[in-house]
């Protein structure tokens, strides 16, 4: 896929047993809660990633607040979310913080191309 962003309308004319979403909210203040307004409400089957625990790796001495995770452990939970060479990963957020925008990031970086990110977040 070569966009990056998806709409609405065009995210209804994907085929369903290929679409794969991703809820990517999260605020740096307070770790849960990303976690709180996905159980609150989100797009009707998808996933929860969260920043601390899925989309970064162990804080070390050197790499900053989020470092990548390992990309062992990144495939793993890929995958477990049903991500396949055939999936389309659709993420999104509140605009915010820029969780969908890092999980593009992500998946590109350790080999995903058909990845968008949803135009306009969860509104």
């Amino acid at each position: 896929m070569k966009r990056w962003l998806i709409g609405v309308e065009q995210l209804h004319q994907q085929p369903g047993d290929k679409v794969i979403i991703f809820d990517c909210r999260f605020s740096l203040t307070d770790p849960g809660e990303g976690l709180s307004v996905y159980q609150r409400g989100h797009i009707p089957g998808a996933v929860h990633l969260d920043m601390e625990k899925d989309l970064s790796g162990p804080r070390g001495l050197h790499g900053g607040r989020h470092p990548l995770p390992d990309p062992e452990t990144f495939t793993n939970r890929m995958r477990a979310s049903g991500v396949n060479s055939d999936s389309l990963v659709i993420a999104y957020d509140d605009n915010r913080l820029a969780g969908a925008a890092r999980l593009w990031w992500l998946l590109r970086y350790f080999g995903h191309s058909q990845v968008c990110i949803l135009d306009g977040g969860i509104k």
